[in-house]
């Protein structure tokens, strides 16, 4: 310990006989009040105390008193001193000095010297008679010379007559049960009631807290804010209304704006915006004249304006998209720059990102929409098929296939028009039912349809070539060679005993064949399959179990489909694959494999159920797992990779910001940029990053190690294979066992401690932490006096506390030597006291000898004198 400048005011009581007490010893009781920087010290000191002739310089008196570990309690101690007979009635002055006990540093030397008188100052007394000054006294019969009676009043009338105010006067405030009457007050500084505070209006100048926070205001023009945080940043806005913890906190200059919910429009910076719903417009940041209505409603808007969104997370993604509509739970849950969509019904337009001019009605109405523009879809289910324009489809599981045509119901519905219908342009109709009367215009011979035959029954042995396309409703026999270059259906077997090619090859030939039994293909080569890419007419499969080789587009499908048509032409993407059941693969390189998978983004890749990679090399695998960014990846149960590059894996896992990961269970990186999150299965909340680019663990413990030996102690927060391990407790435990030491050395412990008081001890900060002070010495220090650990960058907790120890240890042993010394000192200082105390004895037998001498010469004297008087002995001169 540094020793510390004391001020001492030193009281002396000193005992000082006259010289008929010749044998009174020297010893003298001292008694000193000592204060540390203005405070009454305690503790244990080293006290050395020295006598000189003059306040300043001058000769020393006598030797140096030195008194070890003497207690101080409130600034007090009392020491005993022998300086020898020095007090003569010359001026004596004190001299102090100290330091810590046992502490090896110098002696501090106290000034000023302290004259010796002999007049007591007692610090403390029981009973004085008198006293010059007195800091505090039970009692006392004068004050200033003055009788203490003389200050206290207890005669004069105004103390006892009645004068205003009285009791129950209306001239002051009256602690009561009832209101009192015409009783105003006014309060300049601050008060505390620490009951209730009713009132019939009760009136505050800027706003209400509760418990410390500001929790209603009308700050500003026209504004009202009512919860923590809500409108906290206002400067310039006016005419604003925001209710729950933190809406509109961040708003300073945006006006016309009402905010509802706990984090509603809390980014916001834009004006006109009407917010309602936990989280509602949550980060919309220069977006106008948007109405968000619902749990998380338009929660990821930043730019986009003029959006109506009602529903549970309706509009959740959209960020810059302009004048939408979005009704319903989910509803435009993707979109996110798509503008002037209408989507109504529960997780209509769902998957729509950047699709504009839509118009979705109806539950999943606009299912399989993305990018799409200008589709009008009403209707439960009703969908189109990818990359189509313009398309219509009405009615529950309406289905439309190419752009710029209109659907009316599905294949199994019948369509009734009770009046007159006008058709002008081309139409495809299954079963046509025609109650009235039809009227077309149909040339003879025409090549565009096929004409009634009455030629009926028996067969025709010869080659069959149909240039066109053809239903055959019963058994197709052909003895020869059969080509077919247009499609044709086969509703029973069709038996060729002859080939079926055309001129070129199998696949130019024979396009497509239907049949309601097995089809079976034997030779000993297998199956080649070619075409020409880009090639080809348009092929549309329609709904049920297909196995499909799609040359125009180098694509291949296998397994079911449904009325959505996932594998019709729109919604097979060139070099695509889609295998299980109602699979689409709608992008370039996409693949989609299991059932109820969406891959629609280009390079896009889906695998299991009813999981959806809908941007550029999206990856989703598992079940109900969506990768929704660009390179994103999300595996496991409803895993989401919602940013681009993101990364979720595991169970509710999300990953909704650039370049984030969230791994495990129910973790999420809650739209952190670069946040990286993971997740344990103790709970079933979500453990959240915080800021941006941060990483996150929840988990009962941790393990690392260079084995495969893990082990997890209940009491290890972090355990390592070194030995080493964080307690549950939060402390750090080194691993220390002598089996994993060597090269065993015995140290100086002395020579420790002296390296120790050498090495600087500063007061510093690191450089990222400008506020955070530390006490501690610097690796290069640490390192040139000790040479430990491996480097002179870093100082170890084992070294730092090991040289701490070694100090102590030494420290020990400086005292154990100082200790043998003082004991000495006394042993040698009583053997001096014995010696004095036989001399004072001699002494004192000679003075009694000396008495005695002097009565028997008295006594002689008086005989003398009697016979001689004249002698001169006897003369009284």
């Amino acid at each position: 310990m540094k020793p510390k400048y004391f001020y001492c005011r030193l009281p002396l009581l000193i005992l000082i006989l006259g010289g008929t007490l010749a044998a009174q010893t020297t010893a003298f009781t001292y008694q000193g009040k000592l204060n540390d920087n203005g405070l009454a010290a305690n503790g244990n000191f080293d006290l050395q105390f020295a006598l000189f002739d003059a306040a300043n310089g001058g000769n020393q008196i006598g030797a140096t008193q030195f008194v070890p570990n003497v207690a101080v309690a409130n600034g007090v101690f009392t020491v005993r001193l022998d300086f020898g007979a020095v007090f003569d009635g010359a001026d004596r002055h004190l001299e102090i000095a100290l330091k810590p006990a046992g502490s090896p540093n110098a002696y501090t030397t106290l000034a000023p010297r302290v004259a010796v008188t002999s007049t007591p100052y007692a610090i403390q007394s029981k009973n004085a008679l008198t006293a010059t000054s007195a800091l505090s006294a039970a009692d006392s019969a004068r004050l200033g010379g003055v009788l203490a009676g003389s200050y206290v009043l207890t005669n004069d009338a105004r103390m006892s007559d009645a004068r205003p105010p009285l009791a129950g006067s209306p001239d002051y405030i009256q602690n009561t049960a009832t209101p009192q009457s015409n009783s105003n007050f006014s309060i300049s500084g601050d008060g505390t009631a620490g009951g209730t505070l009713q009132g019939g209006v009760v009136n505050a100048a800027t706003q209400f807290n509760l418990g410390g926070a500001r929790v209603f205001s009308v700050a500003g023009t026209n504004n009202t804010f009512l919860g923590p945080g809500s409108g906290q940043n206002n400067a310039t806005g006016f005419s604003n209304t925001y209710a729950g913890a933190n809406a509109g906190l961040t708003n300073a200059g945006g006006f016309q704006n009402s905010f509802f919910g706990a984090n509603a429009g809390k980014l916001n910076t834009g004006s006109g915006n009407s917010f309602f719903g936990n989280s509602a417009g949550f980060v919309n940041s220069t977006g106008a004249d948007n109405a968000f209505f619902g749990n998380n409603s338009g929660a990821g808007n930043t730019t986009g304006a003029g959006n109506t969104f009602a529903g549970a997370a309706a509009g959740l993604s959209n960020q810059s998209g302009d004048s939408n509509s979005f009704f319903g739970n989910g509803a435009g849950f993707l979109n996110t720059t798509g503008g002037f969509n209408t989507f109504l019904g529960n997780a209509a337009g769902q998957r729509n990102t950047t699709g504009s001019g839509n118009v979705f009605a109806g539950n999943f109405a606009g299912l399989s929409n993305t990018v799409e523009d200008n589709n009008t879809f009403l209707g439960g289910n009703s969908n189109g098929a990818a990359g189509i324009t313009y398309g219509t489809a009405l009615g529950a599981g309406a289905l439309v296939s190419s752009s710029n045509t209109v659907v009316l119901g599905r294949g199994a519905d019948n369509v009734r028009i009770p009046g007159t219908y006008n058709f002008s342009g081309d139409g495809t109709v299954n079963n046509l039912t025609v109650l009235g009367t039809l009227t077309a215009n149909l040339p003879s011979g025409s090549n565009t349809y096929i004409q009634n035959s009455n030629l009926t029954g028996g067969s025709q042995n010869a080659s069959l070539a149909i240039t066109g396309g053809g239903v055959f409703g019963s058994n197709v026999s052909v003895a020869g060679a059969m080509s077919v270059a247009g499609n044709t259906s086969f509703l029973s077997n069709v038996l060729v005993t002859g080939s079926v090619s055309s001129a070129t090859s199998l696949r130019t030939s024979l396009n497509q064949v239907i049949t309601d039994t097995q089809a079976t293909f034997n030779g000993p080569d297998g199956i080649l399959a070619t075409g020409t890419f880009g090639g080809g007419a348009v092929q549309n499969v329609g709904e049920g179990a297909r196995f499909f080789w799609y040359p125009r587009k180098a694509a291949f499908r296998a397994g079911i489909t449904s009325f959505l048509n996932e594998w019709d032409d729109a919604n097979v993407g060139s070099y695509s694959v889609a295998l299980g059941g109602y699979n689409k693969a709608s992008s370039s390189g996409s693949m989609a494999f299991g059932t109820e998978n969406f891959s629609t983004g280009d390079a896009s890749f889906a695998a299991g159920a009813q999981n959806t990679a809908s941007q550029t090399a999206a990856v989703a695998i598992g079940y109900g797992s969506v990768a929704a960014g660009p390179y994103a990846v999300a595996l496991g149960l409803q895993a989401n990779a919602l940013g681009s590059s993101s990364i979720a894996i595991g169970y509710k896992t999300s990953a909704d910001a650039l370049e984030s990961m969230a791994f495990g269970n129910w973790a999420s990186t809650n739209q952190k940029k670069g946040a990286i999150v993971f997740g344990d299965a103790s709970t079933g909340a979500y453990v959240n990053a915080a800021a941006e680019n941060q990483f996150v663990v929840r988990a009962q413990n941790f393990w690392f190690g260079t084995n495969n030996t893990v082990a997890a102690p209940a009491n290890q927060f972090i355990s390592t294979s070194t030995g080493a391990y964080l307690s549950t407790g939060g402390s750090w435990v080194n691993s220390s066992s002598r089996a994993l030491k060597t090269n065993f050395e015995a140290v100086d412990s002395r020579d420790v401690l002296r390296r120790v008081v050498r090495l600087p001890v500063l007061s510093w900060n690191y450089k990222a932490e400008t506020n955070v002070r530390h006490i501690g010495p610097v690796a290069q220090d640490f390192y040139r006096e000790f040479g430990l650990g491996s480097d002179d960058e870093h100082i170890g907790t084992i070294d730092s506390e090991g040289v701490a120890l070694a100090a102590i240890k030494g420290l020990y042993e400086e005292i154990g030597d100082r200790d043998a010394k003082i004991a000495a000192q006394q042993t040698r200082a009583a053997e001096q006291q014995k010696i004095i105390s036989a001399q004072q004895a001699e002494i004192k037998e000679l003075k009694n000898g000396v008495s005695d001498l002097k009565t028997e010469v008295e006594a002689l004297k008086k005989l003398l004198c009697a016979d001689h008087p004249e002698a001169d002995v006897c003369r009284k001169d």
